[in-house]
């Protein structure tokens, strides 16, 4: 006797149950198991960001000459808004000295900065840098100063690299044969990478970062604020035209919640090289000093900061290494004085800070600035 129609049907769906779970068992036993973590684009590493700068423009630290100066503003942008100046800071090259292993610069700093709402000027002691006429300074040591991160995990994305002309600055292109640069153009080197602090396995803080360097513009000091995270990287000179950094940032109003692009960028507004003349006795006394200095903390390897005065010497490994830390010793001469004091005015032949500066009203002031 034949099944029953109701049993027929009864059978046909135990099978249908009992096949589906072993075909979708199969099927999803093919699939990758996706990943949670975050994709922030092709990887690399530290060392071939490195290896990206290379040596398309090296710094000539011995090209600092008296005279020389270059003038760099700090800017920052939220969203689509027009860019908001909130420093300036003015390196000038005030003596010179060399002898036959070593050069010697003076440097005096003016810094003018945006102090809620206010403009504030303040002046840097002088600094004196020696330098061994064998060492030479790569602009990798500003991106390993910027990379340095706080112990959290980083990783690094998206490396790209391009090299071509700018235009000198607006303030250098109005200067007779335009400060000295032929053609009024610069050659450059852009390098810019994302770097990401994880926070979590699955998530991280992107910042994105953009270097551009040019040979064709003074050697001067990357950062005069923070000398000493510098380390063992060497004496912090750099030939950066500008230098941007963009972020997210979490903005609340009335209970609600928007994240916002900021960007902030360093860049040379104005530049002026020096001419190689006789020091002056300034110079020539920091230099006396220094070498005397230098024969009795030869052997020493500290690398401590030191408040230094006649009856307490410096010991680090070196001159060199004592000279790029931060060092405070205002009642000594036997020593290379770093500080801040006030001041009450400014080097008037310097366009950039003759005036109070005034907050820009359009990105044509910022030529450099490009969009991430």
């Amino acid at each position: 006797m034949g099944l029953g129609l109701n049993m027929k049907k009864l059978l046909l769906i135990s099978l249908i149950a009992i096949l589906i779970p072993l075909m979708l068992f199969g099927f999803l036993g093919c699939m990758k198991v996706p990943e949670n973590k975050a994709n922030y684009g092709p990887e690399t590493t530290f060392e071939e960001i490195r290896k990206a700068s290379g040596n398309d423009a090296p710094t000539d630290p011995f090209s600092i000459w008296k005279g020389q100066y270059v003038s760099i503003d700090t800017s920052y942008v939220i969203e689509t808004q027009i860019p908001t100046l909130v420093s300036q800071r003015l390196d000038e090259v005030t003596d010179y000295a060399e002898d036959t292993n070593k050069v010697y610069m003076q440097f005096d700093v003016t810094l003018v900065e945006l102090n809620d709402g206010a403009w504030k000027q303040s002046k840097l002691e002088p600094l004196v840098l020696s330098l061994k006429k064998t060492e030479t300074q790569r602009l990798k040591q500003l991106a390993m100063k910027a990379m340095a991160n706080d112990g959290a995990k980083v990783t690094y994305h998206n490396l790209k690299k391009e090299t071509g002309i700018l235009p000198v600055p607006e303030i250098v292109r109005k200067k007779p044969n335009c400060g000295g640069v032929p053609g009024c153009k610069l050659r450059y080197v852009q390098l810019s990478f994302d770097q990401v602090k994880w926070d979590s396995p699955d998530h991280g803080i992107k910042t994105s970062v953009k270097f551009i360097y040019s040979p064709d513009i003074p050697t001067y000091i990357a950062d005069y604020d923070d000398m000493g995270s510098w380390g063992d990287y060497g004496v912090p000179l750099t030939n950066e035209l500008q230098a941007c950094f963009q972020t997210w940032l979490e903005l609340s109003n009335n209970g609600q919640t928007q994240v916002v692009p900021y960007l902030q960028c360093r860049e040379v507004r104005d530049f002026q090289f020096g001419t190689k003349e006789p020091a002056t006795d300034a110079v020539h006394k920091h230099k006396k000093t220094a070498l005397q200095v230098a024969k009795s903390i030869k052997n020493s390897s500290s690398t401590k900061k030191i408040a230094l005065s006649k009856q307490q010497k410096p010991k680090p490994s070196s001159l060199q290494r004592w000279a790029r830390q931060q060092l405070t010793c205002k009642n000594s001469t036997d020593c290379i004085s770093f500080g801040l004091t006030k001041s009450s005015d400014l080097h008037q032949k310097l366009s950039p800070l003759r005036d109070k500066p005034k907050l820009s009203r359009s990105k044509e002031a910022y030529p450099l600035i490009r969009d991430f």
